[in-house]
């Protein structure tokens, strides 16, 4: 039997107030699209090729720099950046089911069984999507430690001062991500509120919402702010939300639900919190297969799937978590700065970044600072400033350095007049 395009299945409009033929392909992508986390967080990236030949590329562009006019020429000239990084789609994934040999007549002949079984198929491919792409964000966060706030919104309150201090834990999640929006590079403008979603469960939720409402106008005190087809973000508290159970103090054996081989693992996350676009999700999966089973005779139905993830902008990923101790803070592109009046200064301050991200100095390895000419200047380094002494007129070069291999220094020319 072919399942590639079977009229009884699914009739959607088709834009002139008629109607038209979907195939099996079609309608399966558009359940998952339309009800799949992984797809509502990932919706802002700009993918380039397809998902089924196996990678994607991803287009980061970079913005231009200012810099001071010199009438007398030798002006910068910049040239457009633009960086790629390619998402390999290397996981490759199965559903398959045998439909009874007596059921066969019904199910050629009954669109609604034929939907009954589309619809198993597709809410076990949404849910095995979300969980993978759940679990590769707690991967990237646990080694992105700049990126976690210890704050636990899984708890169940057992007095009025408990569930007042959930109020005071989103107001810390809100700030905290607030904190990354102060963030201006080649690559990125400051963020919008309405492109970083939270994902809560129910516990979280009504933590949050009792804590802000009560005692005030209750529910009406939310926002509701989009709805799509069964995923609903609501605001509160400056804090974009929306639900999901899987991902929050949750632990998903292999075997007990959609999943057979695996685990999930997300126990110690109580929120996370993704920029639209910081992580792609590219997936590809195939219209539904028939086949007799030469043994039974009955009929297997089934789908693969393919999928890749990979991080875009990793600064803009973060998650609430019960324990940090135990990750890392990520060093790549990792930098130490001098910033400060260069004309006659007496102090600098060091800034640590990664990523564009601030770094903790004490995770920047030993720093030391040296003068080019200590006969214009000498330098020394304390509690992450760096104290400029003159000695004479002229110009000198103040050199920042770490015994880390990955952290890249800094030189500013510091002139004395």
């Amino acid at each position: 039997m072919e399942l590639l395009n079977i009229p009884s299945l699914i009739t959607v409009g088709d834009g002139n107030g008629g109607q038209a033929i979907s195939s099996l392909r079609e309608y399966l992508n558009q359940l998952i699209s339309a009800n799949s986390i992984a797809s509502f967080l990932t919706h802002k990236i700009d993918k380039y090729g397809d998902a089924s030949t196996g990678a994607i590329r991803v287009r980061i562009p970079r913005y231009l720099q200012s810099f001071k006019y010199n009438p007398k020429g030798g002006n910068p000239l910049q040239e457009y950046q633009v960086s790629e990084v390619i998402v390999p789609i290397d996981v490759e994934r199965m559903v398959k089911s045998s439909v009874d040999d007596f059921d066969l007549r019904r199910f050629e002949e009954s669109g609604a069984y034929q939907v009954q079984v589309l619809s198993s198929v597709a809410k076990t491919i949404i849910a095995d999507l979300n969980a993978h792409f759940y679990q590769y964000v707690v991967n990237e966060i646990a080694n992105n430690k700049q990126n976690t706030i210890q704050l636990d919104f899984s708890n169940i309150a057992t007095s009025q001062d408990e569930l007042a201090s959930n109020k005071l834990k989103a107001y810390q999640l809100v700030q905290f991500i607030n904190g990354f929006k102060k963030i201006f590079n080649t690559i990125n403008y400051s963020l919008e509120d309405t492109d970083i979603t939270t994902v809560l469960d129910d516990v979280a939720i009504n933590n949050i919402v009792y804590g802000f409402t009560t005692g005030t106008a209750g529910d009406k005190a939310i926002d509701i702010q989009v709805q799509g087809s069964k995923l609903l973000v609501n605001k509160i508290g400056g804090l974009t939300y929306t639900r999901d159970n899987m991902i929050s103090n949750n632990v998903i054996p292999a075997g007990v639900s959609f999943n057979g081989d695996e685990d999930f693992d997300f126990s110690n996350i109580t929120a996370i919190s993704i920029f639209a676009g910081a992580v792609a999700f590219p997936y590809y999966v195939k219209s539904m297969w028939s086949a007799t089973d030469p043994d039974t005779g009955n009929l297997i139905v089934g789908s693969k799937y393919l999928f890749g993830a990979k991080s875009i902008y990793p600064q803009f990923i973060w998650a609430a978590v019960k324990d940090n101790s135990n990750f890392k803070y990520n060093l790549d592109g990792a930098k130490v700065s001098m910033v400060g009046n260069l004309k006659n200064p007496t102090t600098l301050k060091v800034v640590g970044t990664s990523n564009s991200n601030n770094i903790p100095l004490s995770e920047m390895g030993n720093l030391s600072v040296a003068s080019s000419d200590e006969n214009v200047a000498t330098a020394t380094i304390a509690n992450g400033v760096i104290t400029i002494t003159k000695v004479a007129n002229g110009v000198a070069t103040i050199s920042l350095t770490s015994d880390n291999e990955k952290v890249k220094g800094d030189e500013r020319q510091i002139l004395f007049a």
